[in-house]
């Protein structure tokens, strides 16, 4: 089965290559310029030769990018990145205690387990658990943060029901050879200290001849005494702080050559985390590696082809304090190819209208496999995934239309998904924008496997959503205002019965989401998210838990130029969450919770900066899991040197 995989990218890869071959690119006509109401958006290529899509086209989904600048500006006081991504709309972040801890992302109501990751394009996230192991992805290893809001299964395949959050690496596109080392430390003994490399290889010197080669290497160090991570009366609790010490690796080379190019990044995690749990393991030792090749070829200057290979494992160790209690081990490892080809037609007219448009065929595959702590009698878990897709896109005029298609087999059971959305540019301004998708999320192999609480017969839980939406760019920022409704069909719920998951609910979730993002004058960058949600689960007529219906973010920086102090800039940040409860009874209410942050940074000269960030200034006591302690007020201090 796994060779019938690898015979079929490999013949997709032939072909393609066959076609370049045969390309007389000198008899070739050159693209034309067309007014930009008829040219598709191109994707980008990054200086370090990865061919990926910096940013899905806004006109098909509500998307939200941070930049390096923005994470740099969010100052989190935790290293994981779902600090910034509480600053976008519709996104709701629920964590079991202080740094390190477990946590899960929400988007537009989802579960955590309806959101899908992917790291430079590589899939992410536990195949026993279902959701993505934030805490080890820090937010130092991140060029670009992206997030997908709304169904994305036909262009990402599984478990994109609430949205997508794609993370790029660190890359040294277009830049200098400089190295930065940095230093900071602050409340609850929190020690923070990295080390960062990149460049290029010039086409003149010594190295000449490896002109073309970029490279990125970045050193990350973690050590915080943490916070007492439960309430005193929470089941599990022990006194003291539960420490937390993680160390990170991220990498990347890549290399082009005329037509083609070629890449390779890791990312490494590991991770030591103290936690509450009287009685049994306490101490949770983590490694996590995420590695992929990608290789790209324009065939001609309208084709290109790409092709990707990547590996992820995650290993957790669960110790406890009495020696009694045996170690635990769960091991998860997923491999995955992708295989595409795009084409764009430009230059053409109809109705005396511009007329563009882009195809996409892609092939992927993917394998993954769980090893449990405990003997499962079919073997080890392990589950297949292959897929086709096609995308089109059509822009006649001022009118897009997106169609997406993606047939799924997966161990045997085909699943079809599919995206369709007619944007219309209004104006040059203001652009609207409908749209259709569907998705679907898979069983967890603890759903499926784990002795004692697997119901092999689980069905996978399927989701519907329209939206409309208003996107508006200014010459002062940019807006977007969002209406959709969702709704899913057989969703995973425990039985108390026959304490068993099984398929039983359905789930109806409206909401708002509203952005901005822009610079007042000429120095005050500004950023406000507002998400309304309306998330009921309507087999029993609850809300459903752990989604704050309001959620508002606010970041407003300002670089102090009138007092001809260019060099020093200050910030607050506001976070609001809403009321949520804690349990799928509605038993346990959450409040809502205000938090307030302020940041500075000065600039000493071309090489030195200071910064510094208060957090939760009013030290505001708050949950966003029951039992569950936050982090108090904190403040931290970094010093950057960079030659």
């Amino acid at each position: 089965m796994k060779f019938r995989h690898f015979i079929l990218t490999s013949a997709l890869t032939v072909s393609a290559w066959q076609v370049a071959q045969a390309a007389d690119d000198s008899s070739l006509p050159q693209p034309e310029q067309l007014p930009s109401a008829a040219t598709l958006p191109s994707i980008l290529v990054t200086g370090d030769t990865q061919h990926l899509p910096q940013s899905f086209d806004q006109r098909y989904a509500s998307t939200q990018v941070l930049t390096r600048a923005d994470l740099d500006r969010l100052s989190p006081s935790d290293p994981s990145i779902t600090q910034a991504l509480a600053t976008l709309p519709g996104v709701t972040i629920s964590q079991s205690g202080g740094p390190g801890s477990s946590a899960s992302v929400s988007i537009r109501g989802s579960s955590g387990s309806q959101v899908s990751v992917f790291i430079d394009g590589i899939r992410v996230g536990s195949a026993t658990t279902g959701q993505a192991e934030w805490a080890d992805l820090p937010t130092a290893a991140f060029d670009r943060v992206e997030v997908i809001s709304g169904p994305a299964a036909a262009s990402f395949g599984a478990d994109a029901v609430g949205g997508v959050v794609q993370l790029f690496t660190n890359r040294a596109a277009n830049q200098p050879n400089q190295t930065t080392i940095s230093t900071g430390g602050g409340s609850n003994k929190t020690f923070d200290t990295q080390i960062r490399t990149s460049g290029s290889i010039s086409s003149t010197g010594p190295l000449a001849a490896l002109a073309g080669l970029t490279y990125s290497l970045g050193l990350h160090d973690y050590n915080t005494a943490g916070i007492d991570a439960t309430r005193p009366w929470a089941y599990g609790h022990e006194d003291g702080r539960n420490p937390y010490h993680a160390q990170d690796v991220d990498a990347r080379l890549g290399y082009a050559h005329d037509n083609w190019s070629i890449s390779t990044f890791a990312l490494y995690h590991r991770s030591d985390l103290s936690y509450d749990n009287a009685g049994g393991d306490n101490r949770q030792l983590d490694h996590q590696l995420t590695t992929g090749v990608a290789f790209h070829l324009d065939i001609t200057p309208f084709t290109q082809f790409d092709q990707s290979v990547g590996y992820t494992t995650d290993r957790q160790f669960l110790y406890a304090n009495n020696p009694a209690i045996p170690t635990d081990e769960i091991d998860s490892t997923r491999f995955s190819t992708s295989t595409s080809l795009t084409h764009q037609e430009r230059g053409l007219t109809l109705f005396s209208l511009p007329l563009s448009g882009e195809t996409k065929l892609a092939y992927d595959f993917t394998r993954e496999q769980a090893f449990l702590p405990v003997d499962i009698p079919t073997g080890v878990p392990t589950r297949n995934d292959s897929a086709v897709s096609l995308h089109q896109s059509v822009t006649l005029g001022a009118l897009t239309v997106f169609l997406a298609g993606r047939h799924e087999i997966i161990q045997g059971q085909s699943v079809n998904t599919g995206n369709v959305a007619v944007a219309y540019a209004i104006t040059p301004v203001y652009t609207a924008r409908v749209s259709y998708g569907n998705a679907f999320r898979l069983p967890t192999f603890n759903d499926l496997y784990y002795p004692g609480y697997a119901n092999p017969n689980l069905l996978q839980e399927r989701s519907d959503t329209v939206e409309a939406a208003l996107d508006a760019a200014t010459s002062f920022g940019t807006f977007t205002a969002a209406v959709y409704d969702t709704r899913v069909h057989d969703l995973i719920t425990y039985d108390s019965v026959t304490f068993l998951p099984v398929n039983v609910g359905r789930a109806h979730v409206q909401g708002i989401d509203l952005s901005y993002k822009g610079t007042l004058g000429k120095s005050t960058p500004v950023s406000l998210a507002v998400g309304i949600l309306n998330p009921q689960d309507v087999t029993d007529q609850t809300w459903l838990n752990r989604r704050a219906r309001q959620t508002v973010s606010l970041n407003i920086d300002h670089t102090w130029d009138e007092f001809h102090l260019h060099a020093l800039s200050t910030g607050v940040s506001l976070l609001y969450g809403g009321s949520t409860y804690d349990d799928q009874f509605n038993a346990t209410y959450l409040p809502s919770y205000t938090t307030v942050g302020l940041r500075a940074a000065y600039k000493v000269n071309s090489h030195l900066t200071v910064s510094a960030n208060l957090s939760n200034l009013f030290n505001r006591q708050y949950v966003t899991a029951y039992g569950y302690n936050t982090l108090g007020r904190t403040a931290f201090g970094k010093v950057a040197y960079t030659f």
